[in-house]
């Protein structure tokens, strides 16, 4: 029994560091300005939500294992590219694997900007795990299995606001069960 706690207090310490990474992350320059980027193009558009729908409908209309150009422009920009260098593809050397399996972020409308590799879908807003991360901050859900990172994960999503602390997208992690239980 103190054994099983030890390991859960430990588990328990992992998660809340990667967390407290990806907050640290959402800081930075190139998320801030990325998403400040995006919501501004949003927000210019005729018909916002028209065009969020109409891209998700036509990113879940393509076979699983094709990605179109727009799907590679969000898989290749920039903050992608950062996402990858700074979570998914960082290898712990303890461990010998990433601690997160996929990693991307929503602008202010639950549209993808920025993408570790392809998401089952294009909108976001319309998922629990978002507007929980909208309204409190963090949404921490259970263990999951992930279609798209094909691996059970630890979905987090967080909250990402300005200097001023205005709402402006949320950052999804799949934090990788493998990952946390071999670090413990």
């Amino acid at each position: 029994v103190l054994l099983a706690q030890d390991m859960a207090r430990f588990v328990e310490f992992g998660i809340s560091v990667k967390i407290d990474d990806l907050i640290d992350y959402s800081k930075t320059n190139l998320v801030q300005n990325t998403l400040l980027k995006s919501n501004q193009e949003f927000g210019e558009l005729e018909d916002t939500q028209g065009y969020i729908t109409q891209q998700d409908v036509d990113w879940r209309s393509v076979p699983e294992e094709t990605i179109t150009p727009f799907m590679q422009s969000l898989i290749s920009n920039e903050l992608a590219e950062g996402i990858r260098e700074n979570f998914v593809e960082k290898i712990n050397p303890r461990t010998g694997h990433s601690a997160f399996a996929e990693v991307f972020l929503t602008n202010v409308y639950g549209a993808n900007v920025a993408q570790s590799g392809k998401t089952t879908d294009y909108r976001q807003d319309d998922e629990d795990w978002w507007q929980k991360a909208k309204v409190s901050g963090i949404s921490i859900g259970k263990t999951e299995y992930d279609e798209s990172a094909r691996t059970d994960v630890i979905p987090i999503g967080i909250k990402i606001t300005d200097e001023n602390g205005n709402f402006i997208g949320v950052l999804k992690a799949a934090l990788s069960v493998r990952s946390i239980i071999r670090e413990a």
